[in-house]
């Protein structure tokens, strides 16, 4: 969903002034409250010129008791159809049902969670109006009969009628039977068990690669991270921040009662028939804890060099570099890179039954039948050097080690690699021939490094323009001439669209630097040439660099100019 900037749209619109904004903005910053009612509570707006402005924004009826679309018809019906409970913790007021669809007033046209929710409570497609808040209490008021306080309880009892939902969690454990009790006394019956699992849902259905939950003074602040962008959500209320970790912890067999200290763990969920592994980081902050869930579906991911994405070149590269008996192979870049997705595909590509391959991980993302895989546990001493001793007693071929962190580590590395072994590793670097410079930082020894590499690849990941709504436009020349790119035409950029969620952009591929080494840049690693004379032997030799690699797919209509400069550093 669009963002929505009310304070822009009302500015816009002439019904407040810059000066209005921006104390409002103000007065939201020491808060947390909603900005709207800021600005009706202080006379800024009246609570009609709100709702008509939000009713434009979001392409929604506006409804009133004036223009007839806040009459309620059918009354039974709907009392029996939503308990009063769900209706006036949310500020949704049904107004009429027929032929399978219920239409109802709603304060808050972003409460998508609730929402579906509701869907799901009623077996019933939406018809949804946007109303003042007043004018939908008095609805309520008169569909059930008076002021009724909400029993947070009851609205617990409801979202969980609703719980076949599109997620089931897989693997709760023996302690399943007690979850839901000890949840709900927590936050006094809030339906925490089924908010859990739409927020998990509606990021599996976004694509989302993570879930942040984090406390603020005010509000809980909800954020879906998609094709590496993070993406705020509507907030759950303040009061629901602690039930949400504790369901969390408990869904991941972690410590309820410790929250001083981080924690890690997992579990499993099943939607649409897919199983989906989530993993789990809890951290203690100022005002409570923050979880982040890493999602990680078993068919997001293609394990093939071959559709990585590369380009010709890179491939053929690749795949020179993965058919070495022995050797090093390294693949740099930041976290969330794809690294390790690109050493799987290596992996998958080298696999037979006549190789024996041995990973050591931190954590295990993917598990690949006929590949023994092991999980770093630094708590009992199995880290990644302890591991790497007990492999080279294992009759390897192939081992991939989750990451380089230190000299012990990159001895062993190279100790496997000149052992006729093929190693594969992560380090984090900007560029692929930062990779020697990196190794030497940690203490390895220049003519080790040059002997032992045999490839080293750099990697980003580049937003694809969504299909669904890309546009070509003319590029400015003169811009393009002090990046030192060449023009061509036509460019396309991202517009926004229903399918891609008004981002512009849907799905990732990975842009490439591949360096196969030869002797020319063994010798100016050895010799421990600097990194520009590195990436000029590089260049000497044919090999493509990054940003020539990323220009391309912009060339190609795959990404965006303002992507690809917002990942690759261009000199100006």
């Amino acid at each position: 969903m669009i963002k929505l900037y009310i304070g822009d749209v009302l500015l816009k619109q002439g019904i407040i002034n810059a000066e209005q904004l921006e104390r409002a903005l103000s007065i939201q910053k020491q808060t947390g409250s909603v900005l709207g009612e800021i600005l009706v509570k202080n006379a800024f707006i009246t609570e009609e010129q709100l709702t008509r402005a939000l009713s434009r924004q979001f392409g929604l009826p506006f409804a009133s008791r004036a223009n007839g679309l806040l009459v309620l018809s059918e009354k039974e019906t709907l009392k029996k159809l939503i308990p009063e409970d769900f209706s006036r913790s949310h500020n949704m007021a049904p107004v009429f049902v027929r032929e399978g669809i219920l239409g109802i007033a709603v304060v808050d046209p972003v409460d998508v969670i609730t929402m579906d929710n509701l869907r799901i409570l009623t077996g019933k497609n939406l018809m949804v109006y946007i109303g003042m808040k007043t004018e939908v209490q008095q609805v309520l008021d008169e569909l059930y009969g008076g002021r009724a306080s909400p029993g947070i309880a009851r609205i617990a009892q409801d979202a969980a009628k609703a719980s076949n939902s599109a997620v089931t969690v897989v693997e709760a454990g023996d302690e399943k039977a007690d979850l839901d009790k000890s949840v709900t006394d927590e936050a006094e019956g809030a339906h925490v068990v089924q908010l859990i699992n739409q927020i998990i849902r509606q990021a599996i259905e976004e694509r989302a690669s993570d879930i942040h939950i984090e406390p603020m003074e005010n509000f809980v602040n909800l954020r879906f991270r998609v094709d590496g962008v993070l993406h705020e959500k509507p907030p759950p209320a303040k009061q629901l921040g602690a039930p949400m970790v504790s369901r969390v912890k408990i869904l991941s067999k972690l410590n309820v009662a410790e929250r001083r200290l981080p924690q890690d763990g997992s579990f499993t969920v099943k939607h649409k028939d897919h199983m989906i592994d989530i993993r789990v980081s809890v951290c203690p902050v100022v005002n409570g804890e923050k979880v982040v869930m890493r999602i990680l579906s078993k068919q997001a991911v293609e394990l093939d060099v071959v559709k990585l994405g590369m380009e010709p070149k890179h491939q053929e590269d690749f795949l020179k570099g993965a058919a070495y008996p022995h050797g090093l192979i390294l693949v740099t870049g930041p976290t969330g890179s794809g690294k390790t997705t690109t050493l799987y595909s290596i992996l998958k590509a080298v696999q037979s039954s006549e190789v024996n391959i041995m990973t050591i991980e931190d954590p295990v993302e993917f598990q690949i039948q006929g590949i023994n895989q092991v999980q770093v546990r630094p708590q009992i001493g199995l880290t990644f050097a302890a591991a790497l001793r007990s492999f080279l007693r294992q009759d390897p071929d192939v081992i991939l080690v989750g990451e380089v962190r230190d000299l012990e580590t990159s001895e062993l590395c190279m100790r496997a690699a000149m052992t006729g072994h093929l190693v594969l590793s992560t380090l984090h670097t900007n560029e692929a021939l930062s990779a020697p410079l990196r190794l030497k930082d940690l203490g390895v020894e220049s003519f080790l490094v040059a002997s032992t590499l045999v490839l080293v690849a750099a990697q980003r990941l580049a937003r694809i323009i969504c299909p669904d709504c890309k546009e070509a436009y003319k590029q400015d020349k003169v811009q393009l001439d002090a990046l030192g790119l060449p023009y061509s035409e036509p460019f396309f950029r991202a517009k926004g669209c229903a399918a891609c969620f008004g981002t512009g952009y849907r799905g990732r591929k990975a842009i490439y630097e591949v360096i196969l080494m030869n002797e020319k840049i063994r010798s100016g690693i050895q010799g421990q040439k600097p990194l520009s004379e590195l990436q000029g032997l590089a260049k000497e030799s044919g090999f493509m660099l990054m940003k020539d690699s990323g220009y391309l797919k912009v060339q190609g209509g795959l990404t965006s100019l303002e992507e690809f400069l917002s990942i690759i550093f261009v000199e100006e």
